[in-house]
């Protein structure tokens, strides 16, 4: 049984959210390819404004943080809280290099 948390859990989601925007502001949309999740929001979501379609895709990045990281590490204080929020990354995303970039994200270039 998980140790009940000393931080409420509004704490807890703000702290894995400052850790999914610490991950994304250091590797940031460039780096990281979270299971196609540019082509998904691309095909549910068409936007023609290519700075639209990034901060979509930074919104939809730290609510997964937030969703995935925060249920599975069940966080009791600040500092799992805040690696909950980029713990997730290594599971469900890959790191290509800034030259190598998906279709998806080249097609309003």
């Amino acid at each position: 049984m998980a140790q009940p948390s000393p931080l409420s859990h509004s704490l807890v989601l703000a702290y894995a959210a400052a850790g999914a925007m610490s991950y994304w502001a250091r590797w940031g949309r460039e780096r990281l390819r979270v299971l196609g999740l540019a082509r998904v929001l691309d095909e549910l979501v068409p936007v023609e404004n290519q700075l639209t379609a990034a901060r979509m895709e930074f919104v939809v990045f730290v609510v997964l943080g937030c969703l995935l990281g925060v249920p599975f590490v069940e966080p009791v204080n600040f500092a799992q809280s805040f690696t909950a929020g980029f713990a997730w990354v290594g599971l469900f995303t890959t790191m290509q290099e800034p030259g190598s970039l998906g279709r998806s994200r080249k097609r309003n270039e």
